[in-house]
């Protein structure tokens, strides 16, 4: 009987053997496609980590620069040094009083009573052009006086009321 069971065992193998080669073939496939995107996945991790620190690195390099860039802004910006050139190489004096002139936004000129002024060649009649848009005559920004202080500590009577810059 134990022959007859192996044997029967031996048919049924043999009959579904087709079966099982395709049903063994179908768990390889499935295992290698899914082994195939894992390694895919893996693979784009890695090149985009790769892609993450190079543009890290280049942003760390570019804000070098920036800190360079500022620095030597903040060097040509120097008060003392605009000062320096301004004397030793364009031979500039700093003005006296009877030299200093007041603009207002407008183009108006102020002076100290004592003194007749000019007014600016170019400049527009007062009222005509917006404040934000006027610009000196030189180019700059607007040019005004700034308020300077009697020793009583009130602003002097010749100033306008607006923040004025002394130029």
């Amino acid at each position: 009987m134990t022959q007859f069971r192996s044997h029967k065992a031996v048919q049924e193998y043999l009959a579904n053997r087709g079966k099982i080669t395709l049903l063994f073939s179908g768990v390889v496939l499935t295992v290698s496609i899914l082994l195939f995107f894992y390694i895919w996945q893996y693979t784009k991790m890695v090149e985009i980590q790769i892609a993450i620190r190079e543009v890290r690195k280049k942003h760390n390099r570019q804000n070098e620069q920036l800190e360079g860039m500022l620095v030597e802004r903040a060097k040509l910006t120097a008060m003392a040094r605009i000062d320096a050139l301004a004397r030793d190489r364009l031979g500039m004096l700093v003005p006296s009083s009877d030299n200093v002139q007041f603009l207002t936004r407008r183009g108006m000129v102020l002076a100290p009573k004592d003194r007749p002024v000019e007014p600016v060649p170019g400049a527009p009649p007062p009222g005509t052009a917006d404040p934000a848009t006027h610009s000196t005559p030189g180019g700059g920004p607007p040019a005004t006086a700034a308020a300077t202080s009697q020793p009583d500590g009130n602003l002097s009577e010749n100033q306008p009321e607006e923040g004025l810059y002394n130029y």
